[in-house]
């Protein structure tokens, strides 16, 4: 019986080392292919974590300038990044050992992550499509939060799993710590927090259920407060997660935006620079025009920004409102398109055959899930799949009204191929949920 268990051992770290080789050699590949993204900063985070260095302050500003305090981007990440420098800046170089690293740590515990929710020998197949992912891979070269928002998400559903929700009401709260991290990168992850919290409550509703749920989501709230106070003190308003929310709402709900989806052919880019130009000048973007208490707002111009771009949005969708469903059918698709879309007119044959080879990975993928997901069958309503479901219909239904992309999904992938493994499963109850990896 110890040879036996002794031998499993052995397999078990045979095949993650196996799948661990694999995701660095995608990752470093990635990387050497496209070292010139990580010099780049399209979302401000290299520029934020520098600020942080220099001047001890949380700024979009030019670092030769007086900072100003900013809430557009979550603080996660470019906390991370600050953490990770060398000589005043945020090096290419460091950008790329860190992403490596957190991809590693996100393919070896979606190894454990699968033998914990029963899939047995097939764990590594989930951890082998995890670490050949695109999207995962493409954003391990470029300073964006979709490697750190992977691992986070893939941490908090090994916590959830371990999680009984008929314990204690400390490890909720411990639970929702985690959950409120992962908040802090991608404020997404707290409308999952609530949905689990809700689902807690909606399984057993009774008292003791009510006291967990509220634990859940007391520890998530805790972990931000850090952050909301922060806002309040120094830019005059308990933001909770970002001033970023407002012009990601009227990027997908604009009467341009909706003429485009009206008039220009299915599949075609929009181009929102035009919006971005003039919504620059008005002041109306990241609140670096304009004044404080502008539109009836008070404190950082941000605030005012933000709030002008909501009612903006909130003025397309009452003008259109039909438009808006159909805007929110064509989000969805994009979040969840097999192809990623051409985003430049004169697309070389190179960049057309490598946009298709993506399409069929996940034409695949999606299709080995959705047969995963009836071998799966009924246990997919409850722990510690429904983790899974409700992250995967959080990001879903948040990106039915913000604007997304295909990278936007990012977090979402391991749960997607832990439902392409499952077709590999000897049997639905080789090894039972809450097994495995300890």
């Amino acid at each position: 019986m110890k040879s036996e268990e002794d031998g499993r051992q052995s397999r078990f770290m045979h095949q993650m080392l196996l799948v661990l080789a694999v995701a660095a050699l995608v990752r470093c590949g990635v990387i050497g292919l496209r070292w010139d993204r990580l010099s780049r900063d399209d979302d401000g985070y290299r520029l934020i974590a520098e600020n942080l260095h220099r001047h001890g302050m949380y700024s979009r500003s030019d670092p030769r300038v007086t900072p100003q305090p900013t809430a557009y981007r979550p603080p996660l990440y470019p906390l991370v990044l600050a953490a990770t420098m060398g000589g005043g800046r945020v090096s290419p170089l460091a950008v790329a050992v860190l992403h490596g690293v957190v991809g590693l740590l996100t393919v070896a515990l979606v190894f454990c992550l699968g033998r914990m929710w029963g899939l047995g020998g097939a764990s590594v197949v989930a951890a082998f499509l995890v670490a050949c992912d695109p999207i995962l891979a493409n954003q391990t070269a470029e300073v964006m939060t979709e490697t750190l928002a992977t691992f986070l998400a893939v941490v908090c559903l090994v916590c959830a799993t371990r999680w009984n929700p008929a314990s204690s009401w400390m490890r909720a709260f411990c639970v929702g710590l985690l959950f409120g991290l992962a908040s802090l990168c991608r404020p997404t992850f707290f409308i999952w927090t609530g949905m689990c919290a809700g689902y807690v409550v909606v399984r057993k509703p009774r008292g003791e259920s009510l006291v967990r749920s509220a634990a859940l989501v007391a520890g998530c709230l805790a972990a931000m407060m850090p952050w909301v106070v922060r806002n309040y003190c120094v830019m005059g308003r308990a933001v909770l997660a970002t001033t970023h929310g407002g012009y990601t709402v009227l990027l997908g709900n604009n009467r341009d935006f909706y003429m485009h989806l009206r008039t220009r052919p299915r599949g075609q880019v929009w181009d929102a620079r035009e919006l971005r130009a003039r919504l620059l000048a008005e002041g109306a973007h990241d609140g670096h025009a304009g004044h404080a208490g502008h539109d009836g707002v008070g404190g950082h111009p941000e605030f005012a920004a933000d709030q002008r771009c909501y009612r903006m949005a909130r003025a397309a969708i009452r003008e259109q409102p039909g438009m808006f469903v159909y805007a929110s059918v064509v989000r969805m698709g994009s979040l969840w398109s097999p192809l990623p879309h051409q985003v430049k007119a004169g697309e070389s044959q190179r960049d057309t055959l490598l946009r298709r080879a993506v399409a069929v990975w996940y034409i695949v993928v999606f299709s080995l899930a959705l047969v995963g997901l009836w071998r799966i069958g009924a246990r997919l309503w409850t722990p510690p799949w429904i983790w899974g479901v409700l992250l995967t219909v959080a990001f879903t239904l948040v990106h039915a009204v913000y604007w997304s992309d295909l990278r936007m999904r990012a977090p979402l992938m391991p749960v997607v191929c832990m439902a392409a493994a499952a077709v590999f499963a000897v049997r639905r109850d080789e090894r039972p949920a809450g097994s495995g990896c300890k």
